[in-house]
């Protein structure tokens, strides 16, 4: 084996590590709600509101009683 053959170690190479898959999972979680928030203002009342809507549906239920919080007690 060469020199070349082998990686050289230097400042560059041992602290860059990149973007792992979390990193990347945690920066699109943290950027889709603020995104939301800056273009709310040109959306229209109703499809800003939608996704807030959808969770409590969901949570709740329609009506209100049900929803995956019944399953809770």
């Amino acid at each position: 084996m060469g020199k070349s053959d082998q990686p050289e170690r230097g400042l560059l190479t041992s602290v860059n590590r990149g973007i792992t898959c979390c990193g990347c999972l945690f920066t699109a979680l943290l950027g889709l709600p603020i995104l939301w928030g800056m273009i709310g203002f040109v959306l229209p009342e109703k499809v800003f509101w939608f996704p807030f809507w959808l969770t409590s549906v969901v949570w709740n239920g329609e009506d209100g009683d049900g929803g995956i919080s019944s399953l809770w007690g």
